[in-house]
């Protein structure tokens, strides 16, 4: 039986860049490059909120469909700490090559006033030749 529940916003890119927005200020745009279901869905909606209150620029997110917000559960017992995550894409699928490029043109077409892309943390789940 569940004691308690609790609902954040996570995932490797999603931290890195709140922390990165963070430490860098408002004088330094950072971009989050990702897929959404839709940005009317309302876990999308709540975690390009999160990320926008937290100086992060959302423009790159990319609308590809699913049945939802990709997420994680995580079951923590109490008496021996040990944890269990479920994950589901829900059918949302990875960023796409064609988006990727795109949006670092536009980043770097977009350097004058958005200053010079510096830094890219790219996750890759799907094998090499798959990303090829």
């Amino acid at each position: 039986r569940a004691l308690a529940a609790r609902k954040a916003l996570g995932g490797h890119c999603g931290v890195a860049a709140r922390v990165l927005a963070q430490l860098t200020g408002p004088l330094t745009c950072v971009s989050l490059m990702g897929t959404v279901p839709t940005v009317e869905d309302p876990d999308s909606a709540s975690a390009i909120a999160t990320l926008t209150a937290e100086g992060v620029d959302t423009s790159l997110l990319e609308e590809v469909g699913g049945n939802a917000f990709p997420t994680s559960f995580i079951l923590s017992s109490q008496d021996t700490g040990a944890r269990t995550i479920i994950s589901t894409r829900h059918g949302v699928r990875e960023l796409g090559p064609d988006h990727a490029e795109i949006s670092m043109k536009r980043a770097f077409a977009e350097e004058k006033d958005l200053g010079r892309p510096c830094w890219c943390h790219l996750e890759c789940r799907q094998a090499p030749e798959v990303m090829l």
